[in-house]
């Protein structure tokens, strides 16, 4: 019995002795592990850039890739980051002097030597109005000329008046500067100076098309108008036989106004009869040239005025018949053409045309013509005046 409690002692005794231990090695346990995650940590922190801690890198996160800017946005950033302006050519004693003569100029004592003067300067400018000051000033504005264009035309009309060499050379210089309407007012106001050097210069524009139809038509027209006038009539009359078929009547002006006792007279005169005798089918443009070369031919009596007389009335009748006359601008016009059989008639001094006229003046969309239709009313019912 005491054996049996002895060993029974024993065996309690180691097994308390044995869990005594296994809790003591626990935290021992713990401890290694946690010594060991730090460890693991801090290999954790320095191993990947294996540098000192002095070199290594802020981790860089990663950006969005950029987008090209749309064609819009790129619109938007020119509008926001406008093209400097250069400077000015122009001393202040030429802005100043150009004040002075623009306030000359809206008093009406300007001169052609004023005109030069200014044109002058305007020339200096490279015809930009950024570099002159009255342009941007109030004065400029009030006067009507908020652009040297609107200056242009008629400084060279007036330099012209000086017949001094440098006038015509800076009209070269505006020609040849290709500004469209600049350019337009130089074709046309050369011929002022009856200088034949002009003639290289306005050949190069009858071929010229870099701008909006109706501007290229009235720069050739006025190209080949100043060329017939310097005397250059073999490369300006084919130019302007072709526009006045598109209804540029101003091309049957040019011939009629420059032709008498010319040399190419005949030439001239063989063009505008071809405009009256014009067939009027899809080419409504060509109408209106067709009744100015009647006014033309009745002025030169080398047509029976009869014969005109009654293409005139039938055209009128035609037109009146019409509810509407659309005023234009360019292109053909009813208003412009009964403008000019208005006139003819008035010339003819023929009382029969008096039914038409008044038709033209009651009617609703007559407008300015009403004027025009009566005057020549009350004209041809003189006594003295019209066949019977």
């Amino acid at each position: 019995m005491k054996k049996t409690c002895l060993i029974l002692t024993a065996l309690i005794t180691i097994v308390f002795l044995f869990t005594s231990c296994q809790k003591a090695k626990e935290p021992e346990k713990k401890g290694a592990v946690q010594e060991t995650q730090k460890e693991e940590v801090k290999q954790a922190e320095t191993k990947p850039s294996e540098t000192k801690p002095s070199e290594t890198k802020p981790e860089v996160q990663p950006q969005p890739e950029e987008q090209p800017p749309t064609k819009i946005e790129v619109k938007e950033e020119k509008k926001e980051k406008p093209e400097a302006a250069k400077p000015s050519p122009l001393t202040e004693e030429e802005q100043s002097e150009f004040e002075k003569l623009k306030k000359k100029w809206l008093s009406r004592k300007f001169t052609k030597e004023d005109a030069l003067k200014a044109l002058r300067i305007l020339v200096k400018a490279d015809l930009d109005r950024r570099s002159i000051r009255w342009y941007h000033k109030s004065g400029g504005l009030e006067s009507g000329a908020s652009e040297p264009v609107d200056d242009v035309c008629d400084l060279l009309a007036m330099a012209a008046k000086t017949k001094k060499k440098e006038a015509f050379d800076l009209a070269i210089y505006v020609l040849k500067d290709d500004n469209s309407y600049m350019t337009v007012c130089a074709a046309r106001e050369i011929r002022l100076f009856n200088n034949k050097e002009a003639i290289p210069y306005l050949r190069k524009y009858l071929n010229f098309t870099p701008h909006a139809e109706q501007l290229t038509t009235v720069l050739r027209l006025e190209a080949a108008g100043s060329l017939l006038a310097l005397g250059d009539a073999d490369t300006a009359l084919p130019v302007l036989d072709e526009l006045a078929k598109n209804g540029a009547t101003t091309a049957l002006g040019n011939i009629f106004h420059t032709m008498r006792g010319k040399e190419w007279e005949k030439k001239g005169l063989e063009i505008i009869k071809k405009a009256y005798n014009y067939e009027i089918k899809d080419n409504k443009k060509a109408l209106e040239t067709k009744v100015l070369a009647a006014l033309f031919l009745i002025r030169l009596n080398v047509e029976d005025r009869t014969s005109i007389e009654n293409s005139l009335i039938t055209i009128a009748r035609e037109i009146l018949a019409k509810k509407q006359w659309p005023i234009s601008s360019y292109g053909y016009s009813d208003h412009r053409t009964l403008e000019t059989i208005i006139i003819a008639f008035k010339e003819l001094k023929d009382k029969k045309t008096i039914p038409i006229l008044e038709g033209i003046a009651k009617h609703p969309d007559a407008s300015y013509l009403v004027r025009w239709a009566n005057e020549a009313i009350e004209s041809l019912s003189k006594e003295n005046w019209g066949r019977k």
